[in-house]
């Protein structure tokens, strides 16, 4: 009897830290779920490959952490990140963006409302078997998903976070304003690279999903959805 397709290995992050992670042991996933995490966080999708038929992708979501006491760059936002492993033989990536955008939906009010998702670690014992029966559903869920909302969803998200990105420099700007007249000169270069101009890099680096064409295969639609490279 041939195996279902299903999701190799996923997890679950709050900026450096897994908070819950499922999937198989064998290393040539973990390599590349390592790979994978290791890629520097985008405004959307950031996908990864070392093996043939291996794939990883991930998707980002940014938040202001509420904490009035942190400065620090990389400490200024949460950082969300579903990560995901699969066999791009038999699921596609259409597929498990899908199933990462499902996650993202799950876990909403426990991002925003539960501390040990906000500041905690230990998730992995609540959400785990969650996790494991949603990435043997990918079949189901490519079935089921409505794909040009989830891309909507995905736009809305990604935009969100362009805007958190965009703050938080603007803020770091102000800062350097306010101690120093060498950072008020620095300051002013910056300031010429407009809003607009760094808004457009950043949708570069997104590398989201944008549908240019359908084709019907077993009754289920599914977009073709290129990759943008970063740059």
């Amino acid at each position: 009897m041939t195996e279902q397709p299903k999701i190799l290995w996923s997890c679950i992050a709050r900026n450096h830290a897994v908070l819950v992670e499922t999937g198989s042991d064998d290393p040539a996933v973990r390599d590349t779920a390592q790979g994978l995490l290791a890629r520097k966080a985008t405004p959307g999708y950031e996908f990864y490959h070392q093996r043939r038929r291996l794939r990883g992708c991930k998707f980002h979501i940014y938040e202001h952490s509420g904490r009035a006491d942190v400065d620090e760059e990389e400490e200024s936002l949460l950082i969300w990140v579903f990560a995901a492993v699969y066999d791009a033989s038999v699921v596609t990536q259409v597929q498990v963006q899908a199933f990462l955008q499902k996650l993202v939906q799950l876990t909403e009010l426990l991002r925003h409302e539960d501390p040990e998702w906000r500041s905690g670690y230990n998730c992995q014992t609540t959400f785990a078997p969650i996790l494991q029966q949603r990435m043997e559903d990918i079949t189901h869920l490519a079935k089921i998903v409505a794909l040009e909302q989830q891309l909507e969803t995905t736009r809305t998200i990604m935009e969100r976070n362009i805007e958190l990105i965009l703050d938080r420099e603007e803020r770091l700007l102000r800062r350097l304003h306010e101690k120093t007249s060498e950072a008020n000169e620095m300051a002013q270069i910056f300031r010429k690279r407009t809003r607009k101009v760094r808004r457009m890099q950043l949708m570069q680096q997104a590398k989201h999903g944008i549908v240019v064409g359908t084709a019907i295969t077993l009754g289920v639609a599914i977009a073709v959805v290129p990759v943008v490279v970063a740059l």
